[in-house]
């Protein structure tokens, strides 16, 4: 009886140890958002870091540290990031559109077209994704898929 409580106990604290983990994650990314929006990037990129250790998985942690990386002209290191979102979830559209914009950044249009296009095939009511295809279309010199990019965009906004 008594090592059953003891095993329940140890049960009880890992839960809680882990959910108080997780909360940490989120308060760290909230902080952020914040610095992030105080437009102190590298106060930003910290506390991202600090929720990405504590939860590896935390998609939403990973796109903002991309955002912060590619507002800082760090395309790369923004790409990684969106990588590692997308290989947790391969369904995190923002990613997709966010990736397609760090490669437009870098002149990999082709590759900034594929990413738009799986944002797209997630959610086909992205005009966003539709305007960065075109854009990325028109850069390829590729004017008749741009148009209908554009266009597509138009009548969804």
């Amino acid at each position: 009886m008594k090592r059953t409580l003891i095993y329940l106990s140890i049960i009880v604290f890992s839960i809680s140890l882990f959910y108080s983990c997780q909360n940490n994650a989120v308060e760290y990314a909230k902080k952020g958002n914040v610095k992030y929006n105080l437009k102190d990037y590298q106060g930003a990129i910290q506390d991202y870091n600090k929720a990405i250790e504590i939860n590896p998985n935390f998609v939403e942690a990973l796109n903002n540290r991309g955002l912060t990386k590619s507002f800082l002209s760090d395309f790369q290191g923004a790409i990684n990031d969106y990588n590692k979102a997308i290989t947790i979830d391969s369904k995190y559209e923002i990613a997709f559109y966010n990736r397609g914009l760090a490669k437009s950044s870098i002149s990999d249009f082709r590759g900034a077209i594929q990413d738009f296009t799986d944002a797209i095939k997630i959610n086909p009511n992205n005009a966003e994704a539709f305007n960065g295809r075109g854009l990325a279309k028109d850069e390829l010199k590729d004017y008749r898929g741009a148009i209908q990019d554009f266009t597509k965009a138009t009548t969804i906004n």
